[in-house]
């Protein structure tokens, strides 16, 4: 199995052609507030991670199916986070997965899925 934690630079020149998906427009723009996660014994749709994510005005809850690769950074606090949702099913096969998952800056919270949908609007509770 291959370990794209560490992108390989032929992969990450093609991300920086990859648009932003279209699931969250401005994902960047929103903070994660919550991370779940359910890994399965079977196929890679057994690997489910939820993401709650907030601006001031709005509040999303995307679930990414077929998650691969997954790196959350030790010490970072998880709400002070945001993220960049990559569609890069554009360059499927050369790709491990169609969307990819990380920080505007490089580093913290990335990872690879196969597929993500929004969430029926969720409510948060304090």
């Amino acid at each position: 199995m291959n370990n794209f934690l560490h992108v390989p630079s032929l992969v990450m020149a093609k991300l920086r052609e990859a648009p932003d998906h279209l699931v969250l427009p401005g994902a960047h723009r929103y903070d994660v507030r919550k991370l779940n996660f359910l890994w399965g014994h079977g196929s890679d749709e057994d690997r489910v991670l939820d993401l709650d994510l907030s601006t001031h005005d709005d509040y999303a809850s995307l679930r990414f199916a077929g998650v691969k690769d997954l790196a959350i950074p030790s010490g970072d606090l998880i709400s002070a986070i945001s993220i960049r949702i990559l569609d890069a099913s554009a360059f499927l096969p050369e790709m491990p997965a169609a969307i990819r998952v990380e920080h505007p800056a490089g580093g913290g919270l990335c990872f690879w899925a196969d597929s993500v949908f929004r969430l029926s609007a969720a409510i948060e509770t304090t």
